[in-house]
């Protein structure tokens, strides 16, 4: 018997030795998970090499057991997702806060340098300082930027500076976020969402340094708070753990996709709110650095919050899951890795995009829920690139057309995210509730009528709450486009934040698309897709405001269109009503086909009856 033979029958006998360990864990696994029927359980049973992890799925004909094991908890240490909703507060307060301080202190670093730069002085001093300052170019960071920087060179190096900002930040988050969302299945999610809070910490603190710094070039530390950002997966990061935390609590269908519009609501919720606190605390004190401070400590006490109050929300046996199935794929790697080092091989260890492939897993799930898990994943990239982009660009355009300062700017996010707080906690239950009931009145009257527990992936329901939401978003930003006024703009602004369920909505369907125990890894890749979003999309929209800002502003309100076009349709390829579990078996595709009805074209063709 060769080397490789006797190698793969060492694998065929650990994996079937871990199977059986497993399988002791799975009588606790939570909600309805058990093996999946068919082609894995047999394969599992006769120790085939085929299928070395089993997989699981969610079967419908199964008893459901709870979310969360309360026989040995007291209702205090049972995690809910009320648990972890005020401590995230905290934290998006502090983070919508520093939006427009953050924007606004580049544009004053950079204009100080342009400025010494006209005047011949190439190195700081105190009557650098005093000629500054004296003649009104820029305040010492004291309060807003000055009317004489908001001029198109200042815009245009301060958006390239943000811009390679947020591209060091995201390529960072790349490497991280995927990784720490995947760790979170196996050591819990608190953890992670402590490591996911001292990024940021440590980035506000560099830019406090930055701001402080009388060198030209102090804005340049402004690359080493990308680095604390993205080293630990930034915000991104933490808003995954939070949607982990509430899919560990939530069962699949409407609940989940609110409860991933409350923790949307409380994010967009820190960012109307904290904007308003840092503007009232800047005109009171005169100094932009203000709520820096007040931001460090929130960060704090949210650290302190995870670490002594929040509840653990995946119980041992889940841990015990995914640590059994990561040692067994270490185990498979190692023995893979004593073959000759290939560039196929090679290319697969340094791949940082590997995470990405639960999107596409090769654990036996069926080929429409890969693909309609791609689809989603791409639409809520460029949602989320969009907000990225209307934070930046958005803010920069508007006080580059209005002259805009601190004020107005912090007044327009607070009604954005005042009307997003609305739309997240009030109307998004109440439209998910009208639409199911109006789904499911259809269904029975057609006769394809199935309880929510046999449908798997999107529904009706989040289809038509996702494209309803874009094309929202499509009228505003058309009414960007047109409008020449600053009231219209806020108008346009607070009508786009009505689009604000696309992207809870997608998210939390993405989640229905796997099973429970694959959540933080799910999640995780959707991070690491928020994190490419993070780059890439910046890096356009900043790109294109840098060179267009001189001659024709609006242009990027051109490319928020193409995207959000782009989303609209892309709902069409979405299938929905899946039935069978999620994975493959004999004859199960065919028998998807009967309940997988076009619910646009056959609500068409009945409306007329109603």
């Amino acid at each position: 018997m060769s080397a490789g033979d006797n190698a793969a029958v060492l694998i065929e006998e650990e994996s079937v030795l871990l199977l059986h360990t497993e399988q002791e864990l799975i009588a606790e696994a939570p909600f309805h998970q058990r093996p999946a029927g068919g082609k894995a359980a047999v394969a599992a049973e006769s120790g085939s090499s085929t299928i070395t992890i089993q997989p699981y799925t969610d079967d419908p004909d199964r008893a459901q057991a709870p979310l969360v094991d309360t026989a040995s908890k007291s209702v205090r240490n049972t995690p809910t997702i009320y648990h972890l909703l005020v401590p995230f507060t905290l934290f998006t307060l502090a983070f919508g806060g520093n939006l427009a301080p953050k924007i606004n202190i580049i544009l004053s670093l950079v204009c100080r340098e342009y400025y010494a730069k006209q005047q011949g002085m190439l190195e700081p001093s105190v009557a650098l300082w005093a000629n500054l300052a004296g003649s009104d170019v820029v305040r010492a960071l004291e309060g807003d930027v000055d009317e004489i920087c908001q001029v198109a060179e200042v815009h245009a190096t301060a958006s390239t500076v943000t811009m390679w900002v947020g591209l060091l930040t995201g390529l960072l988050g790349t490497f991280t976020s995927a990784w720490l969302g995947a760790l979170s299945d196996r050591i819990g999610r608190r953890p992670v969402l402590m490591i996911g809070v001292l990024g940021p910490f440590l980035a506000d603190l560099t830019i406090i340094i930055a701001a402080r710094w009388s060198n030209l070039k102090s804005y340049n530390l402004y690359y080493l708070a990308a680095f604390f950002d993205g080293g630990t997966g930034s915000y991104i990061l933490v808003v995954a753990m939070c949607h982990s935390y509430a899919t560990d609590c939530t069962p699949p269908g409407n609940k989940r996709a609110a409860a991933f519009g409350l923790f949307h609501g409380v994010l967009f919720g820190g960012m109307a709110v904290g904007p308003t606190i840092a503007s009232f605390m800047v005109s009171r004190t005169g100094n932009a650095l203000t709520f820096f401070y007040v931001g460090l400590f929130l960060q704090i006490v949210f650290f302190f919050l995870v670490v002594f109050v929040i509840p653990e929300s995946l119980s041992q046996a889940r841990m015990l899951q995914a640590q059994s199935a990561y040692r067994q794929q270490r185990r498979l790697a190692q023995h893979i890795a004593v073959r000759p080092l290939t560039l196929r091989t090679f290319v697969r260890r340094i791949n940082f995009l590997e995470p990405l492939s639960a999107f596409w897993p090769s654990d036996g799930t069926k080929l429409v829920i890969k693909r309609n898990m791609v689809i989603l994943a791409i639409m809520d990239a460029l949602c989320v690139g969009n907000t990225m982009g209307e934070i930046m660009a958005g803010l920069m355009y508007a006080e580059f057309m209005f002259h805009w300062t601190s004020v107005e700017t912090g007044y327009y996010v607070t009604t954005v995210g005042f009307t997003r707080i609305v739309l997240l906690f009030v109307l998004l239950p109440n439209i998910l509730r009208v639409l199911k009931a109006h789904v499911d009145r259809y269904r029975r009257r057609s006769g394809t009528y199935l309880p929510e527990n046999k449908i798997f992936g999107a529904t009706d329901t989040d289809i038509l709450l996702i494209r309803g939401s874009a094309g929202i978003a499509l009228l505003a930003y058309a009414g960007f486009m047109l409008t020449t006024t600053p009231a219209l703009y806020l108008v346009c602004g607070a009508t786009g934040a009505l689009s604000g369920a696309l992207a809870p909505t997608m998210e939390a369907a993405i989640s229905k698309h796997v099973p429970r125990q694959n959540t933080g890894m799910i999640l995780g890749a959707v991070a690491l897709m928020h994190s490419i979003a993070r780059v890439v999309a910046p890096t356009i929209y900043l790109s294109v405001y840098s060179a267009t800002v001189g001659w024709f502003p609006k242009a990027i309100f051109v490319v928020f269109l193409s995207s959000f076009g782009t989303i609209f349709v892309a709902t069409f390829f979405i299938r929905r009503n899946i039935t069978g579990g999620l994975m493959e078996d004999d004859g199960e595709d065919g028998e998807d086909d009967d309940h997988d009805h076009d619910y646009d074209h056959d609500h068409n063709g009945e409306s007329g009856s109603e």
